[in-house]
């Protein structure tokens, strides 16, 4: 060892390989360095600027390349860059002697060390050189073993050609050293640890792979009927990483190296999102699928910019016309041809006519069936592809089922609907959530022992960008805003006068000077808006004093709850700050008085409409973190309409409708005016006929809520508990919006709200099932991210013992042990896993290849 001359040269522009950007570079050869003359410098350290400093690539093969040092080099050293260290050199060699066991290392401090940060270097010669890739293996190793230890590495010692500064004396300048002839040896040392990280490469390689093969099955058997476009078409059948290697990406389990890498990192992962799509993130700058932290690359982002340069047109034309076809010909011709088959069969267009699409809504009333869902999510698959790879992201549901035809908000709900193409159960209760947001400053609702709560509802819904969701929430609002716009006017012209009245010589009366300060109160609080849109909860709690506590949340975009909830910090301890948005549902109290600003102290009334993205939902619940907040929201994700829409269709729409609407928004005038409390609230009733039905209906479903029942988990138990709110609330704001504007709520709008109640709870039973955070699918990837990684038989014990903390077996809560043993038995059934048993009758698993 101490003959063998590795790498070196002086400064960090020291470099003898030709750049062709540059060809006027001047080339230096590399300089070599013995094990020997490292030995001498840690004892007489050099002393010059880093840019004169000497440095080491571990390696005997000449070149600073990354690449080529891990296909060519032969490595001696293995190395530690702690620039965050505040160990001493003692201790650090102490650590060594232990976890070493008296093999050579060299330890000094760089020339940077401070008394407040030891930053030092650990140099450890081997015993026998290793390849590029076996070396980078025992670096990771290293570092692991010093994380585990609390000592801070830098991990860009994995790095097969980072340079090495060798010992430069600094104010702080201190060396120990291990010099016994004995060498160290990680690949017999650390050989399971080396071999488990060979695996779980190998499994990360094997997953993609499978992914691939599961996608070339797809593009073979591609249709329309299930690829409306082809950008779904196109993702559906291709992965990111075959894009990624056709251009020259090198690959390490489910990381990727650009090819134009200058500093040798796989900075590019490829792991599969919450919607079970294979994305790419991308963290250097240089690689041309860069992301910024915003999103990832599908399969078709990938072809678009790294087959066309980003020219969106022309990936759409050549993977149309050349890499999707669908019974022989192009995707684009099929698509063609059914379109003129279907132009062939159309009828005449008719204009759109609201009592006929009211008529054609009360032929399909208790047609929808959810039965085929409710049987796929039930009945466990027959396969595992069918089980894991099945992307259910919608709910079928008919909110409108139960609401008269002539109900104010159900007519104008369809006539947005047909406006906007958006499925018309979305609109409505997208209109219910924004009317109520407003309407529950002036109205409460009764319990039956004289107790009351707000009516305001929380829903979140999701529809893809551009399906118009924006104007769709605009329509109810309109009318509220128009209000506070009115009233705004108003109370200018009057300060307006008041000021001519100063402006000409004359005083202001007492009377006058308080109303002029009042005025300038009511004009700050409406100037501040009706409608929150993008608030953090410190600066929503500030809006509360002027409000009396009501808020009304609503946005298009799911930065609502990112902000609102406190999701946008990057400190943890400011994250979920949930309070208003938990007692803004049934009036709670909230005391956010701070010292370093103002804040509210008082009881909160609030809405939240929140209609943005896919995604949306998962924000929500993943804010909740056990608060309870995700059980007070309705959530729904209906089908959209994209690649279906006809934009030459006429909408014949009746005015009289937005008319209708805004005069039952006027009603909230004297509140937008002039907030009221909660106590001042005016109470709607209902009557004991309609709590009967009420709680019929929670005796009806009270059977799912045992542990283990239909409605047990936790996501759903809470929501199923307050179903009766939900179910008042919804009432309350039916009947507001009809034309009885009688105190008690009519038996017609109870039922119509328990039928809307239970639809959405199904629906939320769906969604969570759909997402993975339930159900078969849930409890498959459980199963699966334990063992991929877990290399060899896991026993049943071990299993079990294992995943009872993780989700969704974390929250189940019937016999949890069962569920497991259950699902273990369902997936050797599906050839997803391999069984076997030891000599006492004991089962254990393997995931099978």
């Amino acid at each position: 060892m101490s003959n063998i001359k590795v790498i070196s040269g002086f400064g960090q522009f020291h470099t003898n390989e030709p750049d062709p950007s540059n060809p006027d570079k001047k080339l230096i050869p590399y300089s070599k360095i013995t094990w020997a003359e490292i030995q001498a410098l840690v004892n007489e350290p050099q002393e010059v600027n880093k840019t004169q400093a000497q440095w080491i690539i571990p390696s005997i093969y000449p070149s600073r390349s990354f690449n080529a040092q891990e296909q060519q080099g032969q490595f001696h050293i293995l190395w530690a860059d702690l620039d965050d260290n505040q160990l001493s050199v003692n201790r650090l060699s102490w650590w060594l002697d232990d976890k070493f066991r008296g093999a050579n290392y060299e330890v000094y401090n760089t020339s940077s060390a401070t008394q407040e940060n030891i930053k030092a270097r650990i140099l450890i010669p081997l015993k026998t050189p290793l390849s590029g890739t076996e070396w980078m293996l025992a670096q990771q190793v290293f570092n692991d073993l010093l994380e585990v230890s609390e000592i801070k590495p830098d991990r860009a010692t994995e790095r097969p050609a980072q340079l090495c500064y060798l010992p430069n004396k600094g104010k702080f300048y201190g060396s120990r050293s291990s010099r016994s002839n004995l060498f160290f040896d990680p690949m017999q040392t650390w050989a399971s640890e080396i071999e488990v990280k060979k695996n779980l490469a190998k499994a990360e390689v094997a997953v993609l792979n499978s992914k691939k093969r599961q996608a070339e099955k797809r593009r073979k058997e591609l249709s329309l009927s299930n690829t409306p476009n082809v950008i779904e078409a196109f993702n559906q059948s291709y992965t990111p990483q075959e894009w990624m290697s056709t251009n020259g990406y090198d690959q390490q389990g489910n990381s990727f190296r650009h090819p134009n890498s200058q500093t040798g990192n796989y900075s590019a992962t490829v792991r599969t999102d919450s919607n079970g799509v294979l994305r790419v993130n991308a963290l250097s700058s240089a690689d041309p699928l860069y992301t910024d932290g915003q999103g990832g690359h599908d399969a078709f982002s990938c072809f678009t910019v790294l087959i066309h340069n980003g020219d969106h047109s022309a990936a759409l034309k050549d993977a149309g016309s050349n890499l999707l076809t669908i019974g022989g010909v192009s995707f684009n011709k099929a698509l063609q041809r059914e379109h003129e088959q279907k132009k062939a069969a159309q009828q005449p267009k008719v204009e759109f006519d609201i009592n006929n699409l009211l008529a054609s809504q009360e032929s399909r009333n208790g047609t929808v069936s959810k039965t085929k869902d409710d049987q796929e999510l039930q009945i466990p698959a027959s396969t595992f592809n069918q089980t894991l790879d099945t992307e259910h992201r919608y709910c079928s549901v008919d909110l409108l089922r139960k609401v008269d035809d002539n109900h104010t908000l159900k007519r104008l709900c369809i006539q947005v609907a047909a406006e906007t193409h958006l499925p018309v159960n979305t609109v409505f209760l997208m209109g219910l959530t924004v009317f109520s947001s407003i309407a529950s400053r002036k109205y409460a609702v009764e319990y039956q022992n004289g107790e009351h709560i707000p009516i305001g509802l929380y829903s979140v819904v999701e529809q893809p960008s551009g399906t118009g969701k924006s104007w769709c929430l605009g329509t109810f609002q309109k009318p509220f805003i128009a209000i506070q716009q009115e009233l705004l006017r108003a109370v200018l012209k009057k300060m307006k006068d008041f000021e001519k009245k100063t402006g000409s010589g004359e005083e202001l009366t007492e009377n006058e000077q308080t109303e002029l300060k009042e005025l300038g109160q009511k004009r700050k609080r409406l100037s501040t808006g009706l409608f929150v849109t993008n608030s953090t909860p410190e600066a929503l709690e500030m809006t509360l004093d002027g409000t009396n506590g009501f808020f009304s949340a609503v946005s298009s975009e799911q930065g609502l709850f990112n902000s609102l909830l406190g999701n946008s910090y990057k400190s943890e301890k400011n994250a979920n700050n949930n309070d208003v948005m938990l007692n803004g549902f049934d009036g709670g109290h909230v005391n956010s008085i701070r010292v370093s600003r103002e804040g509210y102290n008082g009881r909160v009334i609030g809405g939240v409409a929140c209609f943005a993205q896919q995604g949306s939902i998962e924000v929500v619940l993943k804010s909740s973190n056990g608060t309870g907040l995700a059980e007070r929201f309705l959530m729904l994700a209906e089908p959209h309409s994209l690649g279906k829409r006809d934009h030459t269709k006429r909408i014949q729409t009746d005015p009289l409708l937005s008319v209708s609407y805004a005069n039952h928004c006027d009603l909230m005038k004297s509140v937008i005016n002039d907030p009221l409390t909660l106590d001042e609230l005016n109470n709607l009733s209902i009557s004991d006929d309609g709590f009967l039905k009420i709680n019929q209906y929670r005796n009806k479903i009270e059977p799912d809520l045992v542990d283990g029942g239909k409605f047990s988990h936790v996501s759903l138990r809470g929501a199923a508990s307050k179903i009766n709110m939900q179910i008042m609330k919804i009432a309350s704001n039916l009947h507001l919006l009809d034309y009885d504007m009688q105190p008690e709520i009519p038996e017609r709008h109870v039922i119509a709200a328990i039928d809307i109640a239970n639809e959405l709870l199904e629906a939320n039973l769906k969604l969570c099932r759909d997402k993975g955070i339930m159900g078969v699918k849930a409890e498959f990837t459980a199963v699966i991210n334990y063992l991929t990684g877990k290399f060899g038989v896991k026993s049943e014990r071990d299993i079990l013992n294992n995943i009872r903390g993780v989700q969704p077996f974390k929250d189940f809560t019937g016999n949890r042990t069962q569920l497991i043993k259950d699902t273990l038995k369902e997936m050797t059934e599906q050839k997803l896993l391999n069984q076997s048993w030891d000599t006492v009758g004991k089962s254990a698993y393997t995931l099978a290849q």
